[in-house]
């Protein structure tokens, strides 16, 4: 009997000791540092920032996008919101990552890399973020690329107040191919795998974060 008590204490210890660890762990008894992300990868000079020339914001958000991809334009609204209710307090960046392929029996991201150079001509006419909201608001399904050709998207451009003809040959000629490349590779540097990827003060948010949570992040920052 004496034996059989014994035996139990040891179990009930035992028990005690490993929840009470997986408790421990839970909580954070064990931390692992969040990986920061070097700001030279993730804003490079020619970045599309929203912070104005010699400002010296104390918060950076860093978004990796591709303009066909659907969780990156259920994401937008709440960018878009952030942008402007911490328009004087934040620069937010944006950062191509063209990854997406054109169908399932065409692996290569011929038309996700099409977009990203369209909003990078229209930067050449200081219109990169009409642009960007455009291909945000009017992303087809995944799989309908028609939108995505040089022709629409310099009637696009001229809707959005552009000069076509400008537009038209900095398209036609693929002229941001290499940024759009560079941005590509800094954000497989920086550990993106998917879009849309979130870097705030140069730590990667996991998810699709809503507005609340960038807003909490961000302000969390600016009142430490």
């Amino acid at each position: 009997m004496e034996g059989s008590k014994g035996l139990i204490i040891t179990v009930v210890v035992t028990l005690v000791i490993l929840v009470g660890g997986a408790i421990f762990l839970s909580r954070g008894g064990v931390e692992q540092k969040p990986i920061v992300v070097d700001s030279k990868i993730l804003v490079r000079d020619y970045s599309h920032q929203t912070a104005t020339a010699g400002a010296n914001p104390k918060v950076t958000v860093v978004e990796f996008g591709d303009y066909r991809c659907p969780a990156c334009k259920a994401v937008y609204p709440a960018a878009k919101q952030l942008i402007t209710d911490y328009a004087n307090k934040i620069n937010f960046v944006f950062r191509n990552y063209a990854f997406l392929p054109d169908s399932q029996t065409d692996q290569n991201p011929n038309a996700s890399v099409l977009a990203a150079n369209a909003a990078e001509c229209a930067s050449d006419q200081n219109k990169f973020w009409e642009m960007h909201d455009w291909l945000y608001a009017n992303q087809p399904d995944e799989s309908d690329i028609k939108i995505y050709t040089v022709d629409n998207l310099t009637k696009t451009a001229g809707d959005l107040g552009l000069d076509r003809e400008k537009f038209r040959q900095c398209l036609s000629n693929k002229t941001y191919d290499n940024r759009v490349k560079t941005d590509f590779a800094d954000g497989q540097i920086a550990g993106v795998t998917g879009t849309p990827s979130f870097f705030i003060n140069g730590q990667k948010l996991s998810g699709v974060p809503s507005y609340e949570q960038l807003k909490a992040v961000v302000e969390s920052l600016l009142n430490k």
